[in-house]
């Protein structure tokens, strides 16, 4: 049996599923990784998608949820379904690129002791090499703002709780089970040289409706909950800004879309400015002259652009 598993947790992207699954199967096959699928979708599409790969691929394991547990509770019961030493969180929109299984496969052959293994991820191409982290206060400097990437993340079986002691990390259960971890014992290995990638065809990410409440007050809370065991010395709000600073998702350019396409009014603004101007890496006045920018001035120069 393959020391390493893969587990999907999917919602309504039967087609794409199908299509990483594809693209990976020749080197699934190769190393015997057994494949786990957690199916939130209402419907039978991926039903049907999963029967026609099982004829190709026979350990692929698939449960339907019935009903749909929500994005966090299908985290936790994706990530516990395999027995395998090592489990790979893949989101459904994900692929690995070729290569990776077999640099994984390596790793934990020859380096078992890691308690979690990170990849690179070709949207976010991190300039970092690849190394062992043991310092936890240099882990959340460098890899905090990437571990809530569905799909960078290979845990170890044995650290894969049946629930978190604080669950409080809504949107990000799979960052917080590393995070609450890494105080009492650091041990996570960077590869920089494994990459995921997003499916192209994927769609619209489930938060991108929500953003400003995920990428800052969930975001917010889940590293309050880990800083409650940290001794002080990690800088809050530097780690809180990380992730819009390296993901660009409340920068310059993210933000005036967002207020040209009436995501991001001025009342809006003057009710949430705290938190905005936690979660943004830009200077406040940046934001706050975003926010009072005519929002038909904004699509003028879009469509000049366009």
């Amino acid at each position: 049996m393959s020391r390493l598993a893969i587990a999907i947790p999917t919602y309504n992207r039967a087609d794409v599923l199908k299509e990483n699954l594809l693209y990976m199967l020749d080197e699934i096959i190769e190393h015997q990784v057994a494949i786990y699928i957690s199916d939130d979708s209402p419907n039978s599409e991926t039903t049907t998608v999963v029967s026609e790969l099982k004829e190709r691929y026979s350990k692929i394991v698939y449960v339907q949820n019935t009903p749909s547990l929500g994005h966090d509770k299908n985290c936790y019961k994706t990530l516990k379904m395999p027995q395998e030493s090592y489990i790979w969180y893949l989101g459904d929109s994900m692929k690995i690129d070729k290569g990776g299984i077999s640099k994984v496969m390596n790793e934990i052959t020859n380096n078992s002791s890691a308690d979690f293994y990170i990849t690179n991820a070709t949207n976010r191409d991190l300039n970092l090499p690849s190394k062992h982290y043991s310092d936890t206060n240099v882990l959340f400097e460098d890899l905090a703002w990437h571990l809530t990437l569905t799909g960078c993340c290979i845990y170890k079986k044995e650290l894969v709780h049946t629930e978190l002691s604080t669950p409080v990390a809504k949107n990000f259960p799979q960052t917080q089970l590393i995070l609450e971890q890494v105080f009492e014992r650091c041990n996570l290995n960077f590869l920089a040289e494994v990459f995921i990638s997003p499916n192209q065809n994927k769609g619209a990410s489930y938060w991108v409706k929500n953003i400003f409440n995920v990428f800052g007050n969930d975001w917010i809370s889940l590293i309050d909950s880990a800083l409650k065991q940290s001794d002080g010395s990690i800088n809050r709000t530097k780690i809180i800004k990380s992730h819009s600073k390296n993901t660009g998702i409340f920068n310059f350019k993210s933000l005036m879309k967002m207020r040209a396409e009436g995501h991001f009014a001025f009342g809006f603004y003057i009710k949430n400015h705290k938190l905005i101007n936690l979660s943004s890496h830009l200077n406040p006045m940046v934001i706050f002259m975003i926010a009072v920018t005519p929002k038909s001035l904004l699509k003028r120069v879009q469509s000049k652009k366009g």
